[in-house]
């Protein structure tokens, strides 16, 4: 059945004794249909999205904390849901929050309430926490130390050593 919510006019003049008309109101939850990023690897600049499947009514800004930690359960950022970090794609079925500087090679644990965004008819976001998970990947680019510094005769020796181990690819120096 779904909507239960009555709206009614008590003040309506009636046909038939014993009757009451009414028509139910909306108020069923917007509900998360998508989440990114997810599972793999992430950049360490990442878009926070939700994607909400309540059409056509959409979502709005609601209440709460919207909280990303990491593994260890360190509170990395916290964006309140009515902060103008928060924002709506024009048809309001996406919500997207921008988040920089996350440490590479860690998986962050994102925590938004319920309540954080509503729908047109004032419906909250679940009445539970929604979460999903994800990892950043190594994103640091390697540095590189050249010897010698100055080549005096072709047989000399170049050496290049990395900061962190890389593929090998094939070209010319």
């Amino acid at each position: 059945m779904g909507d239960t919510a009555t709206v009614s006019n008590p003040n309506r003049a009636f046909a038939v004794k014993n009757v009451w008309f009414f028509s139910t109101g909306d108020n069923t939850n917007p509900k998360v249909t998508a989440t990114s990023p997810i599972g793999g690897c992430a950049a360490s600049k990442v878009a926070l999205t939700m994607t909400f499947g309540n059409e056509p009514k959409g979502v709005t800004n609601g209440t709460g904390t919207l909280e990303v930690k990491d593994s260890n359960g360190k509170l990395i950022a916290s964006v309140d849901a009515k902060s103008t970090d928060v924002k709506l794609s024009t048809d309001s079925t996406i919500v997207s929050i921008a988040l920089t500087g996350l440490a590479d090679t860690t998986t962050f644990t994102v925590t938004v309430p319920a309540g954080f965004v509503k729908d047109n008819s004032l419906n909250q976001l679940s009445s539970i926490a929604t979460t999903w998970s994800f990892t950043t990947g190594d994103n640091t680019k390697p540095t590189a130390i050249i010897t010698p510094d100055a080549i005096v005769n072709t047989s000399d020796l170049l050496t290049i050593k990395f900061s962190e181990k890389v593929n090998s690819v094939s070209g010319k120096v």
